[in-house]
């Protein structure tokens, strides 16, 4: 059941972190398959933004256009992901879960996802 892969119940945890909240395990199988896409995408930057700047080459193995929808898709993934607090405890409350992501890392995940290419 797809449910239960997203968002499947954890042993002797508040169980108001479940689909109802619609709230992503990050401990999840599905979590984990997107952070190892989300990898491959960065090593292939890694490879191609260097090659493409210094010999103006065009290997990109992945259309720009799918990269950025991933990205994006990426944050809206990333505030409704639940995580483990300093005690070890999983939160999935969504306020506290935007909360934390709009105070770390939404910035940088913003910056460097918008196309400034194309808006400039």
């Amino acid at each position: 059941d797809l449910d239960d892969e997203l968002f499947p119940a954890i042993p002797g945890h508040d169980q108001s972190f479940d689909c109802k909240n619609l709230v992503v395990n990050p401990d999840g199988h599905a979590r984990l398959l997107w952070d190892l896409v989300a990898l491959v995408l960065i090593a292939e930057a890694s490879v191609v933004l260097p090659l493409d700047l210094a010999y103006s080459a065009d290997v990109e193995f992945f259309p720009e256009i799918h990269t950025l929808v991933f990205w994006c898709l990426d944050i809206f993934l990333n505030f409704n992901t639940g995580f483990h607090d300093r005690q070890g405890n999983l939160v999935g409350s969504r306020y506290i879960i935007a909360k934390r992501y709009a105070s770390s890392w939404l910035m940088v995940d913003f910056a460097s996802t918008f196309p400034w290419q194309r808006v400039m």
